[in-house]
């Protein structure tokens, strides 16, 4: 259940932004083909893109064993 509350979360963020990318450069454009297949990949975008899973940064872990360890 958490994890259709998350998908629908990023989902929705994921529409805003592209929605909101439309409002601004593309919706009084003449270019009628580029704007509907825009919308329809949209669509597509924000419905996949919440699948994937980026990293952004990777925390390497020491390679040395703790004190403790070596002294037991």
């Amino acid at each position: 259940m958490d994890t259709i509350i998350s998908w629908l979360f990023k989902s929705l963020i994921a529409s805003g932004i592209l929605v909101m990318y439309y409002w601004l450069a593309l919706r009084n454009r003449k270019f009628h083909h580029y704007n509907r297949f825009y919308l329809l990949l949209a669509i597509g975008i924000s419905l996949v893109f919440p699948l994937l899973h980026f990293r952004l940064f990777n925390v390497a872990q020491p390679a040395y064993k703790p004190v403790n360890s070596l002294l037991s």
